[in-house]
Order: structure tokens, then sequence, then C-alpha cells
């Protein structure tokens, strides 16, 4: 499916949580689990937005989003795949972290036959050149 669907996980007894969900492992070997957002609770008040015209810009929003996932107290990347998506957010995050680093995914030529994806590295290439990003 070229993804690890559902809760399962590509380790053995580990699995994936479910969106907008927390779990803390204690020491003493307890597990705690919560929930910070509900998708539900999310569509009802964009709906609700929507309906009295307060829509937020959606550039500035993917904007704002990109400069604060950039904060942090060790190094950042991206994950540059060349497609649209990883495109546009690596080339926001260069707007704000000229030279950040980007890693892809490629293969040998001689190996297609045995990949399900399509080879995108000439794109991240052309993507990473562009934008000045260390690939």
């Amino acid at each position: 499916y070229y993804w690890v669907p559902d809760s399962r996980c590509a380790f053995r007894e580990a699995e994936k949580l479910p969106p907008g969900t927390w779990l803390r492992c204690r020491p003493d070997g307890s597990v705690q689990r919560g929930r910070f957002w509900d998708l539900r609770e999310v569509a009802a008040e964009g709906q609700e937005r929507a309906r009295s015209g307060d829509v937020p810009d959606l550039a500035a929003v993917v904007e704002e989003s990109t400069r604060l996932h950039l904060l942090s107290d060790v190094p950042v990347a991206t994950f540059l795949s060349g497609g649209l998506d990883s495109s546009y957010l690596t080339a926001l995050a260069a707007r704000d972290r000229p030279g950040i680093p980007a890693y892809t995914i490629g293969f040998r030529a001689e190996d297609a036959r045995f990949e399900a994806m399509p080879d995108d590295l000439r794109y991240a290439r052309r993507v990473a050149e562009r934008f000045g990003v260390d690939l």
C-alpha cells in the first residue's frame, strides 16, 4: 500500500497512536493515554467559522505552521520527496532557514522494477537547487 495502514507498525509489538492522541510511559511501567483534539470538533469549528465568514487565509496558516515547526533546540530538516506538498513546505522552511538540510529517498535505475513508488529524486534535486536547500 506504500505505507503501513491503521494502527499497524513496521515494528513487532508496536502500534501507531490514533490521530489527535498522546501516550505517556512512566518509569514504573504505567501507561496513560489521552486525546488532545478530536476531528469532529475541529470539523464543526471549521464549518461554524465558514458560516460566519471568519475563514483564515490558508497560505498564511501553512506559512505560520511551518515557521513554528522550525522552532527547536536541535537541528531541523525537511523530507523532500520532490512532490508538491514536500516541495512547498521545504520552500517555506528555506525562506526562514536558508540552507536548511533536506532528505530524500532515491534508488538506482536497475532497481526500478522492485520499487513500487516512482523515483522523484530528480524533482527533489531541482527544488533543493532552486531554494538553496542542502539535499
